[in-house]
């Protein structure tokens, strides 16, 4: 995607206040080089503090050219990324602020880290806003896949890490949380209990694998209590 396309879509999304009407503006908007082929909501899920988080992918002729991550309260968009996305090699390249409200930024970052004592920074917060990770242990028609993060965990399990599976808990993506909360449960420590059963009570959608494909059609209780 060219440059002076990314700076169109960016200051376009920059305008639009209401997270409900964002993906039908997008749909319907014509821009310089033309409409985009699809967009479509990947996710909108529930996360803390009054928040939902929202997650929508846009593109041309099959390809996904760019993903947009952000957060709404009362559904008005607070802050946001646009993100240009490399098809072949599946991750993202360059990422800017569409939305930006450092105010409600820092202040979810703080509660946050207050909540679940943990010790998020700036970049830390935002990076796993906008990556996309995944709970995949024994994935697809082999049943061999394993993602980065899930094989991480694995190992931390193996030799009995509590400390980085804490930490795991304790980050922002709910499908870090989950591997966190997996270990844990597999080590049979009370290490984190009270942040599990909150995060039962939250029902956050993951990314995650069931059978041979990654979807978001499985919520932290489910995946937990397989484990349980």
């Amino acid at each position: 995607m060219a440059q002076n396309e990314f700076i169109e879509v960016k200051e376009f999304l920059s305008k639009i206040e209401n997270s409900d009407s964002l993906l039908i503006k997008l749909n319907r908007h014509k821009f310089k080089n033309g409409s985009f082929d699809f967009s479509y909501s990947e996710f909108s899920r529930k996360i803390d503090f009054g928040y939902l988080q929202h997650r929508i992918s846009v593109g041309k002729d099959f390809y996904t050219e760019f993903k947009l991550n952000f957060f709404s309260k009362d559904d008005v968009i607070k802050f946001g990324w646009i993100s240009k996305y490399d098809s072949s090699e599946e991750k993202l390249s360059e990422s800017e602020n569409f939305k930006e409200n450092q105010i409600d930024f820092r202040n979810y970052l703080n509660q946050h880290n207050a909540f679940y004592g943990s010790n998020l920074s700036h970049n830390e917060f935002k990076n796993q806003i906008i990556t996309e990770y995944a709970v995949a242990f024994g994935c697809g028609y082999s049943g061999n896949y394993l993602s980065k993060e899930s094989y991480q965990t694995q190992e931390y399990i193996d030799q009995k890490d509590i400390k980085s599976l804490k930490k795991l808990l304790t980050s922002f993506s709910p499908e870090l949380q989950t591997l966190g909360a997996i270990g844990l449960t597999q080590l049979k420590s009370n290490d984190g209990n009270k942040i599990i059963r909150h995060l039962k009570n939250r029902k956050s959608v993951l990314f995650s694998c069931r059978g041979c494909s990654l979807s978001h059609d499985e919520t932290f209780i489910q995946r937990i209590g397989l484990y349980e």
